[in-house]
């Protein structure tokens, strides 16, 4: 009976896997239509790095960092997305997919982990089938999100940290350890959940009796951790991206408003208590952190930014709401009483914990990304809930029925929005039109002189050089801050929203001839002469909402036409 209990929990946990797998990998290559500014850079970059050793500013064999635009993410995530074209191919697919895979993972850890707080399979296998088909988990893993990574590394250290107090087990506490720290290098947040994490565990370290040697490793890497977390702040590198969107930067508006508050007050002392930094600071936190718990957020449309959204699906499925309900009444919370309620209850806390990095920040707001870990641990929270009526009947007929019918529903509302508008519902946010614009450029560039083409999207150069396959080490050092790449070939991507102003500018100055043939990719808003360049095609989203228009010289115009 035991083996056959056993085999059945296996076979439906490789089918959760396979499923989660299959979820994240079927119509990778078009679903969502295209790749993004950041798909396409960090694809591109990593690749020109594992080809020529250097990456394309001429540092050698990065591992801690890449500049996009002063803002320096950790770059070994991104590394999948370049060694994925090497066995798919150099395509969205290839881009996309060993990321995909590694979060498709993550319901290992959490099966694991679930297991090890509930002490039921079928609530572990419960906690790994809503990972495997939650939408905001699923839409990240297909967009190349890095944060992908370190989710499922971190909850993979997670289980196994938290494992290691039961038995008092170094082993287990030194990997899991480990693979907690090295999220550091995979997503910035982590470098300020960490020391939050580890700091409260040495209580737990009291509670299951761990020998002097655990708690002496455990309080050693406690205090790395807070070491590192310090170190790593105070360098530009590590910095970068938090003093471009924290909510002490000018971004955030808190000192403009602060400075009229005091303005206004005619009493020093007033201005003083009521309108400092503390408070000001303070409240926009506030304001953050709550907005993470909002129903909005999590079940609705309110997450930023919008490519991880698919049309009419929130974050986290409705289905759970009920869950969440039965979790804090009494009569379900004693269904649970054999649950390990210390590891349970330090989950809890790591639910008010996660969203505490997203929350002092301030643009792109409330962000997704940055708030990953808290949707795996709700989930949690929620098995909770549905560990207590695993065995809870009404009228013989099992109440959980109910929470998988509704999930049923969602499930193909979702999926089918998912892989049938999530293209055209996001197309303007994705960056829709690069891709064929330089495709377009790529396919006729040989018929002209010259093609300038329009530095709207700065990233554009990255766009032309990955769908022409182009890694030549010559660009090495080329590169300017935010992609930009001047020139290749006889394709220039100039400093100008409306190169075909920049043609006439130049007929003007006699730095190009009439007679030259020029292609020119416009900006959508530019008003071209039109007798002086003859308009081609429309680049147009998905959506069929213009990004682009196509021009070429009219090499019959005569110059002597004042109006050009």
């Amino acid at each position: 009976m035991l083996n056959q209990k056993f085999t059945k929990s296996f076979v439906i946990f490789i089918l959760i896997l396979l499923l989660s797998f299959f979820l994240r990998i079927y119509q990778l290559g078009d679903s969502p239509h295209g790749l993004h500014n950041d798909e396409v850079a960090n694809t591109y970059a990593t690749k020109f790095i594992l080809l020529n050793g250097k990456d394309i500013y001429g540092s050698k064999l990065p591992l801690l960092f890449m500049d996009k635009f002063g803002d320096y993410p950790p770059i070994l995530p991104m590394y999948l997305s370049g060694l994925g074209t090497f066995i798919f191919g150099n395509n969205e697919f290839g881009s996309r997919a060993l990321i995909a895979v590694t979060g498709a993972l993550l319901v290992i850890p959490v099966y694991l982990l679930a297991l090890l707080i509930f002490k039921k399979k079928e609530t572990a296998l419960f906690s790994a089938f809503i990972v495997a088909v939650t939408p905001v988990h699923m839409n990240l893993s297909r967009l190349n999100a890095e944060g992908i990574v370190a989710l499922t590394v971190f909850f993979l250290g997670l289980f196994i940290f938290l494992t290691s107090f039961f038995k008092s087990n170094k082993y287990f506490l030194i990997i899991g350890l480990v693979l907690l720290l090295s999220t550091y290098l995979m997503y910035p947040s982590y470098r300020i959940l960490i020391p939050l994490i580890l700091a409260p565990t040495i209580i737990l370290a009291f509670y299951y009796k761990t020998d002097k040697l655990f708690k002496t490793i455990l309080i050693s890497c406690i205090l790395l951790s807070f070491t590192l977390t310090l170190v790593i702040s105070s360098t530009y590198w590590g910095k970068g991206r938090f003093e471009q969107t924290s909510i002490l930067s000018p971004v955030s508006g808190v000192e403009n408003k602060l400075q009229q508050l005091i303005f206004n007050e005619k009493n020093i002392f007033i201005a003083r208590m009521f309108h400092n930094k503390i408070i000001g600071y303070g409240f926009e936190f506030i304001y953050q952190y709550l907005s993470y718990f909002s129903p909005n957020y999590i079940f609705g449309q309110e997450g930023i930014p919008q490519i991880y959204m698919a049309p009419y699906s929130g974050l986290l499925y409705f289905a759970l709401i009920p869950l969440f309900i039965l979790s804090i009444i009494g009569y379900f919370q004693s269904k649970n009483k054999q649950i390990n309620y210390p590891i349970f209850i330090f989950v809890l806390y790591l639910v008010f914990l996660t969203p505490i990095p997203a929350a002092l920040t301030i643009l792109d707001v409330p962000s997704i990304h940055r708030s990953l870990p808290f949707f795996i641990l709700l989930i949690l929270v929620a098995s909770y809930g549905y560990n207590s009526i695993v065995n809870f009947n009404v009228k013989k007929i099992p109440i959980k029925f109910v929470v998988f019918i509704l999930l049923a529903g969602e499930l193909l509302f979702y999926f089918h929005n998912y892989f049938s508008h999530i293209s055209i519902f996001t197309s303007v946010y994705r960056n829709d039109g690069n891709k064929e614009a330089m495709q377009y450029v790529l396919a006729n560039q040989d018929k002209y002189d010259k093609v300038l083409v329009t530095n709207k999207e700065l990233w554009l150069p990255t766009y032309y050089l990955f769908y022409k396959n182009d890694y030549n080490p010559e660009y090495i050092g080329k590169f300017q801050r935010n992609f930009r790449l001047p020139q290749v070939g006889n394709v220039s991507f100039v400093e100008h929203n409306c190169p075909s102003q920049l043609v006439i500018d130049n007929i003007k100055n006699k730095k190009i001839d009439i007679s030259e043939k020029i292609l020119v990719i416009d900006n959508i808003d530019c008003k071209p002469n039109q007798e002086l360049f003859n308009w081609i095609t429309s680049i147009k989203r998905l959506g069929e909402t213009r990004a682009y228009e196509i021009y070429s010289l009219n090499n019959d115009f005569s110059l002597e036409n004042k109006d050009y």
